[in-house]
């Protein structure tokens, strides 16, 4: 998704509506060529002894831009030797 994108989704859409498809209804961002995913989330479920299904990365890692409304859009960050303000990643358990 490009910060255009997300920026048209954002207006276009509930929020209701956008938290089911773009955080909770998908792979997330930073998962996005990555098959783990569905490893890293059994993982966690089985620490925190929860279904798998009520793991959630939520957030600019999920997106690829936060969604902060001060930082709207602002591309994720990812961690380097010279990054001073890597983006965090949110993980959400809904249980």
């Amino acid at each position: 998704m490009t910060k255009d994108e997300l920026i048209r989704k954002l207006a276009g859409i509930t929020a209701e509506q956008f938290i089911d498809s773009e955080l909770l209804g998908r792979r997330p961002w930073i998962f996005a060529s990555d098959e783990s995913f569905n490893d890293w989330r059994n993982s966690v479920a089985r620490k925190v002894t929860s279904l798998p299904s009520k793991i959630f990365v939520v957030g600019s890692a999920a997106t690829g831009y936060s969604l902060s409304p001060v930082k709207l859009a602002r591309p994720f960050r990812k961690f380097s030797m010279t990054a001073q303000n890597a983006s965090d990643i949110d993980v959400a358990i809904a249980d």
